[in-house]
């Protein structure tokens, strides 16, 4: 019988402190960068996670490591929880080695770590912003049996920090919880604009202390995702450019997930430089959950 190849795997939740809490991400290691793309795509089907995020160890000192990043049906890009599961798996595994540059290169870029007391923060790419016809805004009403008088007076836009995101702002709680999620006019929209998800939000919150509430609701699964990091980056970015826009730095506190019974908070840093170009870091807390071995 030929030898397996044994892997080290994780589960681990993201943009919380607390156990069954926040958005479940799989981590696994390939230390030996072994692992084909085919056999990455089998074992995300088989942790059957929203997202697995492969760690490999770094080819040079620039970065701490390199990760992939994979649903059960394809690859993406880059994808925000994951990455906070596989370096809060890091850092208390020890894993991380001292003497390397706290960044992580994946296949859209490099992210860069900054550890803020007992929170990890990472950077994001650098916003891009599509409007959204109002043919579009129209049918997104549709999508999500919403009234243009639940919308607040900022646009629908569309807005790319690493996956791509339609942000809609509603006026409170009550309207944000009674959305309906129409998956094939949402793909449409979301295929015209060459974006990913909705990231629908309001002011309106069930904790003082926070400033937004907001919902990730994804084509691709037809599913809710209780705490998308860069969604809530693109949140940010849009929230500087059209709501705070006499600031150049914010620090806004996002829950999320508590209308699927799994609270969590990200927290969102945004700054408008000089040359009016945005900077967005998305951060929270994580916690390991599961550890196991896998063999191929």
């Amino acid at each position: 019988m030929a030898e397996s190849t044994v892997i080290k795997f994780y589960i681990c939740n993201s943009f919380t402190d607390k156990a069954f809490e926040g958005n479940p991400a799989g981590v696994v290691f390939d230390d030996t960068r072994s692992l084909s793309a085919s056999q990455m795509q089998k074992i995300a089907a088989q942790l059957n996670m929203v997202d697995t995020s492969f760690v490999f160890p770094s080819s040079s000192h620039d970065a701490v490591c390199e990760m992939r990043y994979f649903t059960p049906l394809k690859e993406l890009p880059m994808t925000g929880h994951p990455t906070l599961a596989a370096w809060w798996v890091m850092r208390h595994k020890n894993r991380i080695p001292v003497d390397h540059s706290p960044k992580i290169k994946t296949p859209a870029g490099v992210i860069e770590v900054e550890e803020i007391g007992q929170e990890t923060f990472l950077s994001q790419k650098k916003p891009d912003f599509t409007a959204i016809s109002e043919e579009d805004v129209n049918m997104l009403l549709t999508v999500f049996s919403l009234k243009k008088s639940d919308l607040l007076d900022f646009p629908v836009m569309g807005v790319n920090a690493g996956l791509g995101h339609i942000v809609i702002g509603v006026k409170n709680l009550d309207i944000l919880y009674g959305l309906k999620f129409g998956i094939d006019g949402l793909k449409t929209i979301c295929d015209r604009y060459h974006l990913q998800e909705a990231q629908i939000f309001t002011q309106d919150v069930l904790d003082k202390d926070n400033d937004l509430h907001t919902r990730n609701l994804c084509p691709r699964y037809g599913a809710e995702d209780p705490a998308c990091g860069n969604g809530n980056a693109a949140l940010g970015a849009y929230y500087l450019k059209f709501i705070a826009q006499s600031d150049r730095n914010i620090m806004l506190n996002a829950e999320q997930g508590y209308v699927m019974n799994k609270p969590s908070l990200i927290k969102i840093r945004a700054i408008k430089n000089d040359s009016g170009d945005y900077q967005v870091k998305i951060g929270g807390r994580a916690v390991i959950m599961a550890e196991g071995t896998m063999f191929l």
